[in-house]
């Protein structure tokens, strides 16, 4: 349950899954094309999860810190979509973009109730 969740472990989590991102993306960059730029992509976006989640935890404000959480939903959303493309264009390795599949997914889930909660606390 994400609201068992100890803090630290989300940023370890954000963490994992940029540098999973980063070993799967530097594969599609090899592939050239529109392949590359579906990597690109990705990795712009996995990897803003994570950083706004360290960025969230030496934020000023209650405010501040709501909007940080919000831009990592937003990313893994977005994150979430260019692994959809991928998965719909059989793009680099299977077993590693499925387990980003599903990792962004239940990153989506954690978000979306922190960021709920957030927005009943303001």
């Amino acid at each position: 349950m994400a609201s068992a969740m100890h803090p630290d472990d989300l940023t370890r989590r954000c963490f994992e899954f940029a540098c999973d991102a980063y070993d799967y993306c530097e594969h599609l960059i090899q592939l050239k094309g529109l392949a590359a730029r579906v990597g690109y992509q990705l990795w712009d976006a996995a990897s803003s999860v994570g950083a706004n989640r360290v960025e969230s935890k030496s934020s000023y404000s209650d405010k501040e810190f709501a909007a940080k959480n919000a831009i990592c939903l937003k990313e893994s959303r977005e994150s979430l979509f260019w692994l959809r493309v991928a998965e719909r264009k059989n793009l680099g390795d299977v077993t590693k973009r499925q387990s980003l599949l599903r990792e962004s997914n239940e990153l989506i889930s954690i978000y979306v109730t922190i960021v709920r909660k957030l927005q009943v606390k303001l």
